[in-house]
């Protein structure tokens, strides 16, 4: 089996191959594509090519546009992750890594990870029917028709102050993407501090804040009494 493909993990399709009995090779053969980080559409594409190549028995081509790819392509599972966080005497969260190599990188991916913590929070919500996904494009217009997929825009991204810690007696280790997961909680936790709300159905719309609102007043969390104080 031979497949032409901007196929990021080899392996993985191989292993995808492998159900279909390919013969004595698998060989899947790059070419240059649109760039993307981790899993993209072209993984599945080729996986689609190759059953239906089987099935055909002969070679086919599978060209997926940004639409098929939104409303087919494979969902992972949910997961959940044990995390850990700090918060510093001015209410500013701390980064804490083992050996920091690359500060500015780390920064940058702390960034990332916020603004994608951010736009999951407040915008992003897949649309669907029974039986599809409708939320297929990024934009919606008379080209590409139907609700769109929201996500935060650069004029929207909020001025972000990250603090590393350094552990220079740990080994290095890839920073990855745990920050995503935390800034549902913060927000959350900073909309209740400032009304008394709880909402706890992603994403927070500005109807859905709007609804918590109207609900039956709560009271606001009191602060704290100071230390020593009688």
């Amino acid at each position: 089996m031979d497949e032409t493909s901007e196929v990021r993990h080899r392996l993985g399709l191989q292993d995808q191959a492998q159900p279909l009995n390919p013969g004595p090779r698998a060989i899947a053969t790059y070419v240059e594509a649109t760039g993307c980080y981790g899993h993209n559409g072209a993984d599945d594409c080729a996986a689609d090519a190759a059953v239906l190549s089987q099935a055909a028995g002969k070679p086919v081509r599978v060209q997926w546009t940004r639409q098929d790819e939104h409303g087919w392509e494979p969902l992972g599972g949910a997961q959940a992750h044990d995390m850990r966080g700090a918060v510093g005497p001015d209410g500013i969260t701390a980064w804490s890594h083992l050996l920091i190599i690359n500060p500015d990188g780390l920064r940058n991916q702390i960034e990332g990870n916020v603004v994608q913590g951010v736009s999951r929070t407040l915008k992003e919500e897949v649309s669907y029917t029974d039986d599809r996904v409708t939320s297929l494009v990024w934009q919606s217009s008379s080209f590409n028709p139907g609700p769109q997929y929201e996500v935060v825009r650069f004029n929207e991204v909020p001025v972000i102050e990250t603090i590393l810690i350094d552990h220079p007696d740990q080994p290095p280790l890839g920073a990855g993407e745990p920050t995503i997961g935390t800034m549902a909680g913060a927000i959350a936790n900073a909309i209740f501090a400032a009304t008394g709300k709880r909402l706890r159905t992603l994403p927070f719309t500005p109807d859905r804040v709007k609804a918590a609102l109207s609900e039956q007043h709560t009271p606001m969390p009191s602060a704290s009494p100071a230390a020593g104080r009688g």
